[in-house]
């Protein structure tokens, strides 16, 4: 299903599917200047952290080890082992499908869906939070936003979406960009301010 928003300064189309919530963008270009500021809020580990919370995992035995791995990740990932980083990660991943297929024995549909919609009214929700405090949310994808935010209200805008994740047990991620290009909302260039 599709939601076209025009509230505020949001003027967006999102996309509810099975593969998550996405905006519908299209060669669109946004770039920070001295009153505003583009900035990337990414939820870390979506979905292991969506299985772990929620129990999507049929199996309770499943679902400890599935907690063990990820906290192997986070070591591996601090310890910069990109090979076991990236390993562990494929595994964490690949997990969500293997809820939905039904040939897995790790199979369990309402798993799946449980994993789909919370994602789905996680992301909705920090859409419109932002929507509330008047910034405009430029794109969505499955497990983050990018959102045009005054540079005068950049912590506000920080503590109102991280205390959405923190509502969902969860943590977004954040950084700032200098200019962000769309071909669509999976296919774009960011420059960081970073560089």
């Amino acid at each position: 299903k599709e939601l076209v928003v025009n509230i505020n300064n949001t003027s967006i189309k999102l996309s509810y599917g099975v593969g998550g919530l996405h905006s519908v963008n299209s060669n669109e270009e946004y770039i920070s200047n001295s009153d505003y500021q583009v900035v990337t809020s990414d939820v870390a580990s979506l979905y292991p952290n969506l299985i772990i919370n929620y129990n999507c995992i049929r199996y309770p035995e499943v679902l400890q080890r599935y907690l063990e791995v990820k906290d192997e990740r986070i070591e591996a990932k601090h310890a910069k082992n990109k090979p076991k980083d990236s390993f562990l990660k494929l595994i964490l991943n690949s997990t969500s499908g293997l809820l939905d297929n039904q040939h897995s024995w790790l199979y369990f549909p309402e798993g799946a869906m449980r994993l789909r919609l919370i994602g789905q009214v996680f992301l909705t929700k920090a859409i419109e939070v932002c929507i509330i405090n008047n910034w405009q949310v430029i794109s969505a994808n499955t497990d983050g936003i990018e959102v045009l935010v005054p540079k005068n209200q950049l912590d506000l805008y920080e503590q109102q979406i991280n205390q959405v994740a923190i509502d969902f047990n969860l943590e977004f991620e954040h950084e700032d960009y200098n200019k962000i290009i769309y071909k669509n909302v999976n296919n774009y260039l960011a420059v960081t301010k970073k560089g």
